[in-house]
């Protein structure tokens, strides 16, 4: 990620390129952010997946069906033997 005193130095250099016309050093700078742009995507790519990630966990999905379906779980204790019905 670029700073704000790297983007600052960049702009002097660009500037300066440009007034002396010097499209070696524009070709070179451009490159340059374009790199930056290339890992600032990459970055994005990675904390998107680590958000789908932690969503797609199955902990979350387990929590929200006893939260929904509490007779599935609530006669649990009691054990196999228990004489109490489980609806579906």
């Amino acid at each position: 990620m670029l700073t704000s005193e790297a983007m600052g130095k960049l702009a002097a250099e660009m500037t300066d390129a440009q007034t002396h016309g010097n499209a070696e050093s524009l070709a070179a700078i451009a490159w340059q952010l374009y790199g930056e742009v290339g890992e600032d995507l990459a970055e994005i790519g990675r904390l998107r997946a680590a958000i789908h990630a932690a969503w797609s966990q199955p902990q979350g999905k387990r929590r929200h069906q006893q939260r929904r379906r509490p007779e599935l779980t609530a006669g649990a204790e009691s054990g196999p033997q228990s004489s109490r019905a489980i609806l579906p």
